[in-house]
């Protein structure tokens, strides 16, 4: 995932926003 990809999901409805960092982090091996 680039620096663009990230920031779109930022920047995204708030409520999808969260999901969707809440998955790019998971995927990088995160825990939420």
């Amino acid at each position: 995932m680039d620096d663009n990809s990230l920031h779109l999901l930022i920047v995204d409805d708030e409520e999808a926003a969260r999901y969707g960092m809440r998955r790019a982090l998971m995927s990088f091996g995160y825990e939420i």
